[in-house]
């Protein structure tokens, strides 16, 4: 019937055999319901040309269909392109390395004078972001013969579209299918009227004219939390006010909770719990009435701007489907099966509009599948490999389940995390904040969950996405080559000690100790060791250690002298100081080795006793721990103070974990289970022969 050819792209193809079956109306051998066009009217018209519509439209056009968009805005690209995604991004990554500048450059070495920010300049950077895709929007239904109606689009029957158009005209055109993509809109608060100069929605907070002195934002959602970043760095006194008892709506509690301390380091202040219960101009300023969630005084607060950000809702305004009796819920969403299809068969809805969470990317794939399923019967979208990021610094993104989610569903999981202050990458870049959080089937081993609170957060989650989709396993990403040094790394290192017995231990060695506080810590530049001191700084973020990684194991053979090598740097915020205390035997004998190791101990515990340190923590591995034992035995350091804990991490492939820990001068030894979790079982021995 038709004849590819073999040097034309698969899309052509697609295109010569979709024209060759149109040309013939011979039977379609798929078991769908397809509707074909006549030359008077379309195959598929969509409504909405946002990240969900003109993705569908394109596909579509791709497939060989006619096509048309009807978009009211005027520009493509919908709130996305035009009021949402692109221009906050433009304007959270402006307001970031102007802040940095102010702030952040002196200590890289280089020194700015006199910054100033002109913030007409970085709103018309703003819009040429904007211009310039929604140009190549354009381009690309030129390219692909989509017709571009500006204007609004009504039903008139399930097959008649009625267009108002942008110019006054008023048409009709007619489409075998219709796919509704008309998105969402600003969910209003009863009694606070938007008028986009002092209380603004997410579109009135990107185009402020000048910097407020203090802003109120309602809702610790993602567009609060952006809005509210870009502000506050730009100068103004950003207050926001949640309802509920946590930040960051989806997000893991572990990482909400991270996030908000982030943040408030940062000079957002936060009224949790709180609800709003009006906000009116008055003057110059905005006056806000809050009072406790669950009652209780009444308060006002000032602000010069007021961002009311509780979230959206699907926009079907002016759409008429009363007059083709499309179903909607009680919740305004267009009401869709497993194909996109409503209960009118040739009339399909995708993105914000219908089911599902409110994200331009996860609108865009639904564009692509209802394409497919229009144009061959098939079409895909893994609703469990769909990611959601919060752009500020640091970033947020996660996929999949978090454990509160898996805890309610009873499944059966395990957790791994890495954090960024022992990624070389992220302690380069003097952008250590955050952490890499795993989940994964207790049982299978398989991949449930990836959340990241971090640098560079929203880049690193498609890579927990691909492995979801293709349903990896921990051990999988732990035994894929990452480069080095990157980021990414921390990545790897999540997936790879959550199947070994290191990171659970570690986790363990951190809670028996986290009552503890120390003057100075050591720790022998092992990996095994550094996993365990990362452990401990999990559970003790109010030491602020730091840890300077800069020696491996394959940097020995170039040291040379005393065989302790330290590296010492100052905390400059809590005044705590680490060594790390490197150790090799370089080829020399055992008894010159034991020697060394005694001797590096006696440095150690004589220059705690020196400096009148109340505490210190040594953290080593098994092999030095016997010549501890021996150190301390010789030394008669039992009856000394400051008091020592040993941190003792088995790098042996063993089910056993024994933390040796003295307190007041008397040893003990505690084994813990590495099957058991944080603690859990912990078993109590005689104190050992030291």
């Amino acid at each position: 019937m038709f004849k590819l050819i073999a040097n034309k792209t698969p899309l052509t193809n697609i295109a010569l055999r979709n024209a060759a079956v149109k040309a013939t109306r011979a039977p379609v051998a798929t078991q769908f319901y397809r509707f074909y066009s006549t030359p008077a009217e379309y195959d598929v018209v969509v409504i909405g040309g946002g990240p969900g519509g003109y993705p569908a439209a394109i596909k579509a056009a791709q497939e060989g269909l006619k096509v048309a968009c009807i978009e009211k805005r005027g520009s493509l690209g919908g709130t996305c392109l035009n009021v949402g995604c692109i221009p906050s991004k433009a304007m959270l990554n402006n307001s970031h390395i102007y802040h940095e500048a102010k702030h952040g450059y002196k200590s890289r070495g280089i020194e700015v004078s006199d910054i100033k920010l002109n913030l007409d300049q970085m709103h018309k950077a703003r819009l040429k972001a904007i211009n310039g895709l929604t140009k190549g929007v354009e381009f690309l239904f030129k390219k692909y013969g989509v017709d571009y109606l500006k204007g609004t689009g009504s039903f008139k029957t399930a097959n008649e579209i009625a267009v108002a158009g942008l110019d006054g005209t008023e048409s009709s055109i007619k489409a075998k299918n219709v796919i509704i993509a008309t998105g969402s809109e600003v969910t209003p608060i009863p009694g606070i009227e938007i008028d986009e100069k002092k209380i603004v929605s997410s579109t009135g907070a990107l185009e402020l004219a000048k910097v407020p002195k203090k802003m109120v934002v309602i809702g610790a959602g993602v567009i609060g939390l952006e809005l509210g970043s870009v502000w506050s760095r730009l100068g103004a006194e950003v207050t926001v006010v949640e309802y509920l008892d946590a930040i960051g709506a989806g997000m893991d509690p572990e990482l909400a909770k991270n996030f908000h301390k982030l943040l408030s380091k940062q000079g957002l202040k936060f009224k949790m719990s709180t609800k709003v219960n009006g906000a009116k101009v008055d003057g110059d300023v905005v006056k806000v009435d809050i009072e406790a969630a669950k009652g209780g005084k009444a308060e006002t607060i000032e602000a010069d701007a007021v961002l009311v950000s509780i979230g959206r809702r699907p926009y079907t305004k002016g759409l008429g489907l009363e007059n083709v009796g499309v179903e909607i819920d009680n919740r305004g969403r267009v009401v869709v099966d497993s194909e996109f299809k409503t209960n009118v068969p040739n009339i399909r809805c995708i993105g914000d509009v219908t089911f599902g969470p409110m994200l331009a990317h996860k609108a865009e794939d639904e564009g692509f599948a209802v394409s497919e399923m229009i144009a061959t019967g098939h079409g895909h979208v893994n609703y469990d490999a769909i990611p959601s990021v919060i752009y500020t610094h640091p970033e947020v993104a996660w996929v999949g389940k978090n454990e509160a989610q898996l805890k309610e569903e009873g499944v059966k999981y395990k957790t791994g995390s890495f954090p960024f202050v022992a990624n070389s990458r992220a302690r380069t870049n003097d952008d250590t904040d955050g952490l890499v959080k795993v989940i994964t089937d207790a049982d299978t081993d398989r991949i449930l969950g990836v959340h990241i609170i971090g640098p560079n957060a929203g880049e690193m989650i498609a890579e927990g996405v691909l492995a979801m989709e293709y349903g990896a396993s921990a051990e999988d990403v732990g035994r894929t080559c990452h480069a080095h040094p990157t980021l990414s790394e921390a990545f790897r290192e999540a997936y790879t000690e959550l199947n070994k017995n290191g990171l659970k231990q570690a986790w363990l060695c951190g809670e028996r100790l986290k009552d503890n506080t120390f003057d100075y810590a050591y720790c022998s530049d092992l990996k095994r060791c550094k996993q365990t001191a990362e452990g401990i700084m999990h559970h003790h973020p109010q030491v602020a250690i730091e840890y300077l990684f800069g020696l491996r194991e394959a940097d020995f053979g170039a040291l040379s002298g005393s065989p302790i090598k330290a590296l010492h740097k100052e905390s400059h915020e809590r005044k705590v100081s680490v060594n790390q205390i490197v150790i090799d035997n370089g080829g020399e004998s055992l008894e010159a080795f034991d020697k060394r190791i005694i001797d590096t101990f006696d440095s150690i515990v004589k220059n705690a006793i020196e400096k009148n340190y109340k505490s210190i923590l040594i953290v080593t591995h098994g092999g030095p721990l016997k010549h501890l034992a021996n150190c301390w035995s010789q030394r008669n350091y039992r009856a000394v103070k400051p008091s020592i804990k040993i941190a003792n991490m088995a790098h042996e492939n063993t089910a056993i974990t024994k933390i040796a820990v003295t307190d007041d001068g008397k040893g003990y030894v505690y084994e813990f289970n590495s099957s058991s979790h944080l603690g859990a079982n912990i078993k109590h021995n005689a104190p050992p022969t030291v």
